[in-house]
């Protein structure tokens, strides 16, 4: 019965958590970007209040493989190692990073880009990493 009640309990706590993690383009506007941190406005899981929040965008993204952005939340600062780098008004429901500039293995530059919606949730009216990578 224990066991019941344990496996109950962590499935409601599961699809709780998956109910509060919102699409950050459908909850959240008023993007702006400056050296690696996203600032937006987001929507709380009641929709009821509007939170002002930020993430160091080195968190979720920087794993710069090949000169291409990718999510990533092993940390380091390998989106730091791109230049130009500017967020795209929210279209078709992406909202995406284009740095201008990645350096790849063999020391070449090109442009690269990372669809955010992959990397981001939006946690309760805060910006936060996904679980997948």
């Amino acid at each position: 019965m224990v066991h019941l009640v344990t496996s109950v309990f962590l499935a409601v706590a599961a699809f709780s958590a998956l109910c509060t993690a919102e699409d950050v383009v459908a909850s959240c506007d008023e993007f702006s970007f400056a050296n690696t941190t996203l600032n937006a406005s987001c929507e709380d899981a009641t929709n009821s209040t509007v939170v002002e929040t930020s993430i160091d965008l080195r968190t979720c993204v920087g794993d710069n493989t090949h000169g291409q952005l990718q999510c990533s939340h092993s940390g380091g600062d390998s989106l730091a190692s791109c230049s130009g780098c500017k967020i795209l008004s929210p279209s078709e429901g992406n909202l995406t990073l284009s740095c201008s500039s990645c350096p790849n293995q063999f020391g070449n530059y090109a442009a690269s880009s990372v669809n955010l919606d992959e990397c981001l949730t939006n946690n309760n009216g805060t910006l936060a990493c996904t679980n997948s990578t």
